[in-house]
C-alpha cells in the first residue's frame, strides 16, 4: 500500500497505523478531528473553550479515546471453547455510524464496532518508570569470636 493518493507521491509509509489509518479513514479525518479537539480546549487568551463560548455549556470529553490503544472487542460469533473478545487497537472514529474504529492483528482487517473495553487505566496503573531503582541492603558478615565489647564499639552512632 503506498499513499500516493495523499501526498502526490508513491512513498511507502513505515508506521503500520499510520498507513491503515490514511487508507480506512481518508485524508480529510484527522484535520476534522483536530479542528473538533482545538475547539473543546481552553486558549491562552480566554479561560473557556470554543465550544463553552458558543454554546454555554462545558464540552464532554469522556468519549474522546487515546488512538493506537489496545482495547478488548466482544466477538460477534465465538463459541464455548474460543475467547469470548479479541485484543485490537482503536484507530480511530467513523463519519456515518456511532462506535469505533478498530484493527486486528491477528486478522489483519480494520472494523466498526460500538462498544469495547479500552485498556487507559491499566496502562496508567502499571506505574513503569525508568527512574525506580530498587538497592538491596549488602551487610557484612561478623565472625563469632569477636567479642561483644568490639560489636558495641562498631554499633555506635558519632554525631
Amino acid at each position: 500500500m503506498t499513499k500516493s493518493q495523499f501526498t502526490g507521491k508513491g512513498e511507502r509509509d513505515n508506521d503500520l497505523l499510520a498507513l491503515i489509518h490514511t487508507d480506512v479513514c481518508g485524508p480529510l479525518d484527522m484535520p476534522v478531528r483536530g479542528a473538533y479537539t482545538l475547539n473543546r480546549v481552553p486558549s491562552k487568551r480566554v479561560d473557556k473553550t470554543p465550544y463553552e463560548i458558543w454554546s454555554g455549556k462545558r464540552p464532554h470529553m469522556s468519549y474522546m479515546k487515546i488512538w493506537g490503544r489496545e482495547v478488548y472487542v466482544k466477538r460477534q460469533i465465538s463459541t464455548k471453547l474460543e475467547p469470548k473478545s479479541d485484543k485490537c487497537l482503536f484507530v480511530g472514529y467513523p463519519k456515518e455510524t456511532r462506535g469505533y474504529y478498530f484493527y486486528n492483528p491477528s486478522e489483519s482487517k480494520v472494523f466498526v464496532a460500538r462498544t469495547g473495553v479500552f485498556l487507559e487505566r491499566d496502562f496508567i496503573s502499571k506505574g513503569t518508570s525508568g527512574r525506580k531503582v530498587e538497592l538491596e541492603e549488602i551487610q557484612e558478615s561478623q565472625s563469632i569470636d569477636t567479642p561483644m565489647e568490639e560489636l558495641e564499639q562498631e554499633t555506635q552512632v558519632i554525631v
